[in-house]
């Protein structure tokens, strides 16, 4: 997996930039209540997210 991570850095930056405008536009076609609402399902899927890591690097 060590020989991915060159590539992964690469396309990392774009993938970053391109959420962030995504989420902007969104944001602002949608009202507040709807903007709670993601910021609430990120903050879920990032706690998911790092559990799940936990969990995959500690069966290593």
């Amino acid at each position: 997996m060590r020989h991915l991570t060159g590539p992964l850095r690469v396309i990392a930056l774009p993938l970053i930039i391109g959420g962030i405008a995504v989420h902007l536009w969104l944001g602002s076609m949608v009202g507040l209540a709807v903007a709670g609402l993601g910021l609430a399902t990120h903050v879920v899927l990032a706690a998911l997210g790092s559990r799940w890591l936990r969990h995959r690097n500690r069966a290593r």
